[in-house]
C-alpha cells in the first residue's frame, strides 16, 4: 500500500460518515475553531498512544498529556485550513500531516499509516496463499505419475443393516442444528428492532444502536430509521444499556448514567448522547435518583 491508497481510503470514510449523518458536526461542517475543539475534545475521550506520532507531528512535541492538551488549547486555528480545504477538495495535494489528522478524527482504523500499510500487506499474503492451489494436496506417489486417477467410491449402504436408520437420523439431526445455529447468527432481534447482522471486515467506519450495545457497521448500511453514526471505538467498547438494576449499589453513584424518557428511568455504563436521540443527554446518577427510583426501600 502507497500513501496514496491510504488517504483515499481515509477520504471514502469521511464521504460515507458525511452521507450517513454519522459524523461530529464540528468535522462534518468544519470550522478552524471548531477543529480544535474537536481535537481536544478526541484527545480527552480516547488517547491512544499509536496515536502520538500523529499528535506530535502536527500540534509539536510535548512532555506528557497535559501539556498536549494545553499545546492544543493554544494551538493557531489558521493551521487547520489545510485540512478544511482537503475536505472540499479531496483531489488537492496536501501534507501528510493533514491526513492522519483526519484519520484520528474520524477514528479510521486501521492507523496510522505505517500500521494501515501492515495491516493490509498481511492481508494480500493471505489472499496470495488462500488462492494457490495444491495446498493441501498430497503428491503423487512413485510410480503414479500419469496413471488415471480413480475416484474413491462411498461406502454401499445394505438395506436392513443394522446401524443405517441411526447414521442417518444423527446426520438429519447434526444438519438441523447447524443450520439453526447459522440462522440464529444470521438473524438476530435486539429488544424490539430486527435487523440482518452486516457481514464486518474490521474496517467500517460507523456505528448504529442495537438495543443494548453500539455494534460497528459500514457507514452505506441502510438500517430504516436507525441512526447510523461514525465509529467511536469506545463506545462500541464500553458503552451499554444496563438492564439488570440489580449490580448498581451506592459505589455506582456518579459512574453510572441516567436518563428519564416517558417517565421511565434507563441507566448506562458511560457518559454521551442519549443512544435513540443524540439531542438529549445522559446525566451522572445522583443519590436522589438512586433513593428515589432504583433502591427506595434502602
Amino acid at each position: 500500500m502507497v500513501f496514496a491508497e491510504y488517504q483515499k481510503r481515509i477520504l471514502d470514510a469521511y464521504q460515507e460518515g458525511e452521507a450517513a449523518g454519522g459524523l461530529h458536526a464540528y468535522i462534518a461542517r468544519p470550522s478552524p475553531a471548531k477543529l480544535r475543539e474537536l481535537c481536544e475534545s478526541v484527545y480527552s475521550d480516547r488517547y491512544s498512544k499509536k496515536d502520538e506520532q500523529t499528535i506530535r507531528t502536527f500540534f509539536g512535541k510535548s512532555d506528557d498529556k497535559g501539556s498536549y492538551l494545553k499545546a492544543i488549547e493554544g494551538f493557531d486555528i489558521d493551521r487547520f485550513k489545510p485540512l478544511i480545504n482537503l475536505l472540499k477538495d479531496p483531489a488537492i495535494k496536501t501534507d501528510e500531516k493533514n491526513v492522519e489528522l483526519l484519520a484520528w478524527l474520524i477514528d479510521f482504523k486501521p492507523r496510522p499509516f505505517n500500521l494501515a500499510k501492515e495491516h493490509f500487506r498481511k492481508l494480500e499474503e493471505e489472499e496470495v496463499l488462500a488462492g494457490q492451489p495444491g495446498q493441501n494436496e498430497k503428491a503423487p506417489q512413485k510410480g503414479q505419475l500419469g496413471q488415471p486417477q480413480v475416484e474413491p467410491q462411498p461406502p454401499q449402504v445394505i438395506p436392513g443393516r443394522p446401524g443405517t436408520k441411526r447414521k442417518a437420523w444423527a446426520l438429519g439431526l447434526a444438519i438441523t442444528v447447524i443450520l439453526l445455529v447459522f440462522g440464529g447468527i444470521i438473524y438476530r432481534r435486539p429488544g424490539n428492532m430486527a435487523y440482518k447482522t452486516p457481514i464486518l471486515t474490521g474496517t467500517e467506519a460507523c456505528m448504529f444502536w442495537a438495543g443494548d450495545h453500539y455494534q460497528q457497521v459500514s457507514c452505506g448500511t441502510k438500517l430504516g430509521d436507525t441512526l447510523v453514526l461514525a465509529l467511536d471505538s469506545e463506545k462500541v467498547s464500553h458503552f451499554k444499556k444496563i438492564t439488570n438494576w440489580d449490580t448498581v449499589t451506592e459505589k455506582s453513584i456518579g459512574r453510572v448514567w441516567y436518563i428519564k424518557i416517558n417517565k421511565n428511568l434507563e441507566l448506562y455504563t458511560c457518559q454521551g448522547p442519549y443512544p435513540m436521540d443524540q439531542k438529549l443527554r445522559l446525566r451522572p446518577l445522583s443519590e436522589h435518583m438512586y433513593r428515589t427510583y432504583i433502591h427506595p426501600n434502602q
